[in-house]
């Protein structure tokens, strides 16, 4: 049996078919035996179903189905802002934490640095992070893998991290505090 004729006989069964078309149906019926069982089989199971009652859902079904889809939806939207909301939080923090951290470089190998001359460095530097962002941007556009595999490399770099420290033996890092993590001495050991 074709897809057709299997709509054919549902439309017939529900009398939504326009008479030539059950016609020809009709005539393919009497020369396919194992169709007209199966057309014959529809309408027992037909009859079957009309003879019984309509189950009818309990009062307000359907409200209370949309109103606890709508609960999951917005559910969702909540957890998906509050996961958000927390990635940008760490990454704020990280680059609070590289700022300060160039910064106290800086400082050490430099010296002192006047505040105009921090604000001038900040303006730039906020110049070459837009061009960088910019760049970046470009770069997301035209290689769309860009950003996964900065975001797939971020573990690798935070297990790196780790390693090192608990690699470091803890005299070098008890020195490393002490000093203020100075880099114009040579560590000891």
């Amino acid at each position: 049996m074709n897809r057709d004729l299997w709509d054919v006989m549902n439309r017939a069964l529900d009398d939504d078919i326009e008479p030539e078309t059950w016609q020809a149906a009709l005539a393919h019926l009497d020369s396919a035996p194992g169709d007209a069982a199966m057309w014959n089989r529809m309408q027992d199971v037909d009859r079957l179903l009309r003879r019984e009652p309509m189950a009818a859902p309990p009062p307000q079904f359907t409200a209370r189905v949309m109103t606890r889809i709508y609960a999951e939806a917005m559910s969702a939207q909540r957890t998906d802002g509050f996961l958000l909301a927390i990635r940008l939080t760490i990454v704020a923090l990280l680059g609070l934490a590289i700022t300060l951290g160039v910064y106290f470089v800086c400082t050490r190998l430099f010296g002192p640095i006047n505040l105009e001359q921090i604000v001038d460095q900040a303006r730039a530097l906020l110049i070459e992070l837009g061009n960088l962002a910019n760049l970046l941007v470009e770069w997301a556009e035209e290689y769309p893998m860009l950003p996964a595999l900065g975001l797939a490399s971020m573990p690798l770099a935070f297990a790196a991290l780790w390693l090192a420290v608990y690699y470091t033996p803890r005299d070098r890092l008890r020195d490393l505090v002490q000093r203020g993590l100075s880099l114009r001495e040579p560590l000891r050991g």
